[in-house]
């Protein structure tokens, strides 16, 4: 019951994580993605028509806060059709209701794809990090090279940079990056609602990889969700599977996140790439 708790809190923040991707993104911006938001009733349907990428093309929340229905599915698999998005995941909790809702997913032609495992940690302080690059709290000024760095690390193309730029110095948002000199090395973001944070949008670019950006950034925004009074701390990243090295999963545990279980991921697809990864999740 307490990973349920952890679970309605997480899928709220990040949900309310992705309607503000959507909503603030810059008309033209939303045009050239071809964003759109769906409700069921009993999920949310987020798709991009025109940027095939499973992180804009994916369903919160299917039989969380009242049971799913095969309508429900139906009308999921019908919008994305319509918008001719070809790939997409419906995220599925192992508690979902009804339990029938696995037989719905592959009667419809779905896989179970790569799942995100899904993290939460308590209020305790951070343990220190050894790196020579330096953290940075942004705001406005830098969310050109912030969207740059997300957008490149999650392979995000180029016009859906404005999308992430307008969430930096979003009320309820936090931004950070770091820095070799006066260099952007890393970024990532948190969102806070109540007392629950949401840890979002974590990448590096290329040049700065293995130089501790990543533990450098989970540690200010632990620091950052603590001093805004946050209880519950919550991310994921994608499950260990063969031939990925499981670097977002090991700095999460050595930030004092403990992985609480595996959301699934069903896809039209279900196929992995050279390397046997599915796109992870920001965290």
């Amino acid at each position: 019951m307490q990973n349920e708790a952890y679970t309605a809190a997480s899928e709220r923040i990040e949900q309310q994580a992705l309607d503000d991707l959507f909503q603030t993104a810059p008309d033209d911006t939303r045009q050239a993605l071809g964003l759109a938001r769906y409700d069921t009733s009993s999920g949310t349907c987020y798709l991009a028509a025109k940027e095939p990428n499973i992180l804009l093309n994916r369903v919160i929340g299917i039989g969380i806060q009242q049971p799913a229905t095969a309508a429900d599915i139906g009308m999921i698999l019908d919008c994305y059709s319509a918008a001719g998005v070809a790939d997409y995941f419906l995220h599925i909790q192992p508690w979902v209701r009804p339990a029938q809702i696995w037989n719905w997913l592959f009667e419809a032609g779905l896989a179970r794809s790569r799942g995100w495992t899904q993290f939460v940690r308590n209020a305790a302080s951070p343990a220190g990090c050894s790196t020579a690059l330096r953290v940075e709290q942004i705001g406005p000024g830098y969310a050109d090279e912030f969207a740059r760095i997300a957008a490149d690390g999650f392979d995000l193309s180029v016009a859906a940079r404005p999308a992430i730029a307008a969430l930096v110095g979003l009320p309820g948002w936090y931004h950070f990056m770091t820095y070799s000199g006066d260099q952007p090395a890393g970024v990532a973001a948190l969102r806070v609602a109540d007392d629950v944070a949401w840890f979002d949008w974590a990448a590096t670019d290329v040049a700065f990889r293995g130089q501790g950006s990543q533990t450098a950034l989970l540690n200010r925004r632990i620091e950052k969700a603590l001093e805004l009074g946050c209880h519950t701390l919550c991310t994921e990243t994608g499950e260990a599977v063969p031939g990925d090295p499981q670097h977002s999963f090991r700095n999460l545990v050595k930030a004092g996140f403990r992985p609480t279980h595996t959301r699934d991921n069903f896809s039209p697809t279900a196929a992995y790439d050279e390397n046997g990864r599915i796109p992870s999740a920001a965290s």
